[in-house]
């Protein structure tokens, strides 16, 4: 019996053992990774190493938007709480009244609040509730008037605090801690002040930034306790995630000069919380800061949903810390957290996008933040780093766009909107609004988007929601986005040519053929007319002189579906889409967001009653929306007989220069074009040419760069434009390509409800525009890529 027993407790002891060493095997072999990664996870720090933004340039290389190295004023205000008199003041006020003061207010306090301090009874203090915030609440009175009191509070709480008529000044420790904290809080103050005096920045905007952090940090707790149901302990969910969000950085002040980082460096410890951190911060060099504002952009403050995403990205990171276990599951997504929050959340400090390029492509600009992790050795008591990650810069953008050729343009445009350009019948002042647009036909290169007015960099840095309500609408790129909200401007008498080329092109109308125009034509109850009586007309003179019956006869005999798919193939009435879905940034699998867009409606499908065909013949709605750069690459695609959609981005960093965009044919014989080219040439060389006055405005300039002007108006091939609109002054439009024989510049002028033929408003301004040296330039002196 005894053997037997013997037997059972071997055969026990040994199954024991052998369960044992499974476990342990399972632990050493099959979830050794997990451990590991579970033990280090105990013991992790990071640190977060910043980066720099990428640049964007124009088609030289210059840079329009750039990063600059700049020392930060930092503040941190789990720091300032905890180490500092007045830091423990205030939290200590709120433990106890359940509110915050203002960091003004503690920060300079007065004796008498020291006396409410020492006022307070044991029994007050025991009251607190819960127990954890009146053991913080003793923490701090222990921290602020020393280990005598605190030990002394302790033994008075752990007896019957009720019961006891002491106070906090009663208590052995007090007279001594409070000369002490006098003495501490009078050195803190004279150091921030001398603080405020070098870095440049005034005591109440360092008051202010603390308090803001504050706010930010309550603000960020009241978040998250307001997501579901109250949690049983509030007030440790409180603390927890006052632990997580106190230790954000505040940036005070930048640009602190050199010697406010000495100061803090030499006195950190007079200035607990604050630190000057060597940061990156985007800058629009002096020179062309004001060139291409609204196209370029702004960056900002992260956005709602970024800072929301880093928030509960950082919340959930710190929950599955405090956890004790975790499951491989939850191990995983730790890891995962703990790299986006690493390196792909945005912080407090950081700029982003918020409009234009610096939007467009803010992925590939914004770079990526670096760190260093290191793990504490509980022996030494001193960290060791044990993997790192640098930060990655992000990469440089060039665009397609010649800063100085778009400097000329907005030049211009603002000089014609403060009325330095134009005077009307009785000498007044003309304030049109518009935009130019220039694209380089031989490749589809944007070199200018320019709208007028055009707001200065600094006023969109600092007026940008004051901007936004003006009638005027300056944040409005008119280039990419023609007409007033409502009110977008057919193409006018530009779409004359292209209405040609569609009746030439499908064999109704030869360029002989001669129709009648008798000033005006009856359609059902409508009677459509024309500024002349032309009699038996041309086709090139149709176009040479803007004559509206022989286009409604035309619309007779094509019908408003070819003219519209005519619309189409040269872009007008279809989406050319600038950045947003570029097929060959796509292809490269570079991310592009929606920063910029050429923004259009589209034309509505047929069929077409016969009066709609007419009205899109020469331009007018049904046919509406256009956009100059859409007429600009238009006039392009007549000069070269080829149509490539336009494209802002030349390169990319790393990804090298963008290929040429597909050049779509037009499907038109070269003698058709050549019709039509002859025409658009003689509106301006012709006497009756509705564009004829631009060689008498560049007659008598004697040169640009050598080059005499009057020539460069015989190089001009356009089309003048006066599309009607409801109810308000007609808009002026001009738009051509230069020079006639491979032209490398199309252009395309709109100036807003002018209430003038745009032989009279927009002529003036090219002829003005050629008169910068940039034009002479591209046209004669260097045949530019």
């Amino acid at each position: 019996m005894r053997r037997r027993r013997v037997t059972v407790v071997f055969v026990a002891f040994t199954a024991a053992l052998m369960v044992l060493e499974l476990r342990m095997i399972q632990l050493q072999v099959t979830q050794s990774d997990v451990w590991a990664r579970e033990s280090q996870r105990s013991t992790m720090r990071f640190e977060s190493l910043s980066f720099e933004r990428g640049w964007i340039l124009d088609r030289h290389g210059e840079p329009l938007a750039r990063t600059e190295q700049v020392r930060d004023l930092l503040f941190r205000f789990r720091d300032w709480r905890r180490e500092s008199v007045s830091g423990q003041v205030h939290a200590l006020l709120w433990l106890l009244e359940g509110e915050r003061r203002s960091v003004r207010d503690v920060h300079l306090y007065t004796p008498e609040e020291l006396d409410q301090l020492g006022g307070l009874r044991v029994a007050d203090i025991a009251s607190v509730r819960p127990s954890q915030r009146r053991r913080d609440a003793q923490t701090y009175l222990g921290w602020l008037f020393g280990s005598e009191l605190g030990q002394a509070l302790a033994l008075e709480l752990a007896g019957d605090p009720a019961a006891s008529s002491l106070r906090v000044s009663d208590l052995p420790g007090w007279p001594a801690g409070r000369v002490d904290v006098e003495r501490r809080a009078d050195v803190e103050h004279l150091a921030l002040l001398d603080l405020a005096r070098v870095g440049g920045v005034s005591m109440g905007a360092l008051l202010e930034g603390m308090d803001d952090a504050v706010r930010h940090a309550d603000e960020r707790v009241a978040r998250f306790l307001a997501r579901g149901e109250p949690p049983k302990d509030l007030f440790k969910r409180t603390r927890d995630l006052h632990a997580e969000f106190d230790n954000d950085m505040a940036v005070l002040a930048e640009g602190v000069p050199y010697d406010g980082e000495i100061l803090v460096a030499v006195r950190g410890d007079q200035l607990p919380g604050f630190s000057v951190r060597r940061d990156q911060r985007r800058v629009y060099p002096e020179r062309v800061a004001d060139v291409a504002a609204t196209l370029i952009g702004r960056t900002g403050d992260p956005n709602p949903a970024d800072i929301d995403q880093m928030l509960t990205d950082r919340v959930r990171l710190a929950d599955l810390a405090a956890l004790e276990d975790l499951t491989a599951e939850e191990l995983d997504e730790y890891e995962q957290l703990r790299i986006r929050v690493r390196e792909i959340d945005y912080a407090h400090t950081d700029e982003r996008g918020r409009t234009g390029i610096e939007l467009a492509f803010e992925d590939i600009l914004r770079g990526k933040r670096g760190w260093v992790a290191s793990t504490q050795l509980l022996e030494q008591g001193v960290p060791q780093q044990v993997e790192s990650m640098p930060p990655q810069r992000g990469l440089n953008v060039t665009l397609t766009l010649d800063a100085e050729m778009q400097a000329a343009c907005e030049d211009l445009l603002n000089r014609i909107y403060r009325g330095e350009f134009s005077r009307n019948e009785a000498g007044q002042p003309e304030h049109w609004t518009g935009a130019i647009a220039i694209v380089d036909p031989r490749r589809g290169h944007v070199l200018a988007l320019a709208s007028g007015p055009n707001p200065t960099r600094r006023d969109m840095m600092l007026n940008y929601n004051e901007l936004k309500g003006l009638v005027d609408q300056p944040l409005r790129n008119r280039a990419l986005d023609a007409g007033s909200t409502g009110n977008q401007p057919p193409p006018g008498s530009t779409f004359k040519p292209i209405a040609a080329l569609a009746a030439l092109a499908s064999g109704l109308i030869e360029p002989s053929d001669r129709l009648l125009c008798d000033g005006k034509i009856s359609v059902g109850t409508q009677r459509l007319g024309c500024l002349g009586r032309h009699g038996e007309i041309s086709l090139h003179d149709a176009i040479t002189r803007s004559c509206n019956l022989y286009f409604y006869r035309l619309a007779d005999r094509v019908g408003g579906d070819v003219l519209r798919a005519q619309a189409e193939r040269f872009g007008l009435a279809q989406p050319q889409r600038l950045i947003h879905g570029n097929e060959v940034l796509a292809e490269r699998g570079i991310p592009t967001g929606p920063g910029v867009r050429d923004v259009f409606k589209r034309m509505a499908e047929g069929p077409f009653e016969r009066s709609e065909a007419m009205r899109i013949a020469i331009g007018q709605a049904p046919l509406d929306d256009v956009t100059p750069l859409q007429v600009a690459v238009a006039f392009g695609a007549i000069g070269t007989g080829v149509l490539y959609p336009p494209t802002l981005v030349a390169a990319v960093e790393g990804y090298g220069p963008m290929p040429p965009r597909q050049a779509q044919p037009l499907g038109i014989s070269e003698a058709d074009l050549d019709v039509v080219r002859n025409a658009l040439a003689a509106v301006v060389d012709s006497p009756r040419g509705t564009a004829h006055r631009l060689h008498a405005l560049m007659r008598g300039v004697n040169s640009t760069r050598g080059l005499p002007m009057a020539n460069l108006a015989s190089l001009v091939a356009g089309k003048t434009g006066t599309p009607e609109v409801d109810n308000m002054p007609d808009h002026s439009w001009f738009a051509g390509y230069l020079p006639r024989e491979k032209p490398r510049l199309a252009f395309s002028i709109l100036l807003e409800h002018t209430g003038e033929h745009g032989g009279d408003a927009c002529v003036p301004v090219l002829a003005e525009l050629l008169r910068y040296d940039v034009f002479a330039d591209w046209l004669v002196l260097e045949d530019r890529p």
